[in-house]
């Protein structure tokens, strides 16, 4: 049964996204310069409060093993480093701006381990490969922010795109395209567009 999305309403959801703060694109800068030092990386990743909270409270979770021992941003740094204090940054930023999904169908703290975890995979692809480690590590960690989008604005539908994939044994994004008209990495190349990361970044991708 279709459950087809119109793409004009989810450009205009997209454009009603609040912008990223500043900082996370001077972050995503700093991480490209080889000698950046750690006091001044922590001074760009403590302009917020309410992101710092956030980030300590992501390091001290128990998928870093370090709960409870981080207690600053630099301790945050020395412990999990600098690049995935980044994401972690990057991530609350994007937290603060697309609300978690509230059905069950979809376990948020299960999205972003994933998109961590595809993150620091593509960071190791790119290092081997001569490509930019701090790009593929951006994309590794947006390349599904597309999905994070529907599961909080359409998960009825969205549900059922994942139910067509599951029963005809085939990739999402192609039950994605046949049950809503639209394909998750589509809607992500969107957002990644609005927040104004790099062609790279925002190109689609059937993943």
């Amino acid at each position: 049964m279709s459950t087809a999305i119109n793409d004009d309403e989810v450009r205009a959801r997209v454009r009603e996204l609040p912008a990223l703060p500043k900082a996370v694109h001077e972050v995503a800068l700093a991480l490209n310069d080889e000698n950046l030092r750690l006091d001044v990386f922590a001074r760009k990743i403590a302009i917020d409060p309410a992101m710092v909270t956030k980030i300590l409270r992501a390091a001290n979770s128990p998928f870093y093993g370090m709960s409870g021992s981080i207690s600053s941003v630099h301790d945050a740094i020395r412990l999990v480093g600098l690049r995935t204090v980044g994401a972690l940054f990057t991530t609350a930023a994007i937290m603060h701006s697309i609300a978690p999904p509230s059905h069950e169908g979809f376990h948020f703290r299960d999205f972003w381990e994933h998109s961590l975890a595809t993150a620091i995979c593509s960071q190791e692809l790119a290092s081997g490969c001569g490509y930019s480690q701090n790009l593929a590590f951006t994309a590794g960690l947006l390349h599904d922010i597309g999905r994070l989008a529907l599961a909080t604005y359409y998960p009825r539908e969205l549900a059922s795109a994942i139910a067509f994939a599951q029963d005809r044994d085939c990739p999402l994004f192609e039950a994605e395209r046949r049950i809503l008209g639209i394909r998750h990495c589509e809607v992500g190349a969107w957002i990644a567009a609005h927040w104004h990361f790099s062609n790279e970044v925002s190109s689609v991708r059937l993943t």
